[in-house]
């Protein structure tokens, strides 16, 4: 029995099952694989910057700037409320600069030096953490 001989309910049952399994495929995480036979710069470094307090807690909606010393890529964000901010370098990229604000209520913790200067590897990821201290009367 061809689909068009199928009864309109089982016809339709049969279409949404096929959209169903069609939107799931496309949720799916995608990856992007490169066959090369030289050497070639996919993407950069990742660096993870994660804000924390003095009393240990993450700290959201710190401000982060980061530059390439060359000036030619610069990114940045805020740190969502897990205290982390994920930031892709472009390819290429070994050295940046990274400054931070910290939020209202809290100041940068008197060990903690910024602006900074990161090196990065080729690819992976590096970790920052951001010692903040809560201000006065937070």
């Amino acid at each position: 029995m061809t689909a068009a001989e199928q009864p309109p309910l089982q016809r339709t049952r049969v279409l949404s099952r096929i959209a169903l399994a069609v939107s799931l495929l496309l949720t799916l995480p995608a990856c992007l694989v490169v066959i090369s036979t030289s050497p070639s710069a996919v993407g950069g470094a990742t660096i993870v910057f994660v804000a924390i307090d003095d009393r240990g807690l993450l700290v959201a909606s710190l401000s982060v700037t980061v530059d390439d010393l060359d000036g030619r890529w610069h990114g940045g964000g805020m740190t969502a409320r897990d205290g982390s901010l994920r930031c892709t370098v472009a390819g290429g990229v070994s050295r940046v600069r990274a400054g931070v604000a910290p939020p209202h209520g809290f100041a940068l913790s008197s060990s903690d030096r910024w602006p900074r200067e990161i090196d990065l590897p080729s690819s992976g990821n590096v970790e920052i953490r951001v010692l903040l201290a809560t201000a006065a009367g937070h």
